[in-house]
């Protein structure tokens, strides 16, 4: 069994580099979202499920778009 005061010890470690990592990723959130093309802060994220609506209606679309000037036979 490990002693209690050596877990103790490597668990605030732990959280220490996590609370780093946090604190990074909270100074580039700002770079990132500048680089972002159309980027509007005040949008809701799109679920993947709008994701995947959007993509099988868009199959659709297009392929009425294709077969538009067809014959129908």
């Amino acid at each position: 069994m490990r002693d209690i005061r050596e877990l103790l010890t490597e668990k605030e470690s732990e959280l220490e580099r996590v609370r780093k990592e946090i604190q990074s990723l909270h100074a580039v959130i700002p770079l990132l979202e500048d680089e972002r093309p159309g980027f509007e802060p005040d949008r809701k994220p799109v679920s993947s499920a709008q994701v995947a609506g959007a993509a099988s209606s868009g199959e659709d679309s297009k392929s009425s778009f294709w077969n538009f000037g067809r014959r129908q036979g």
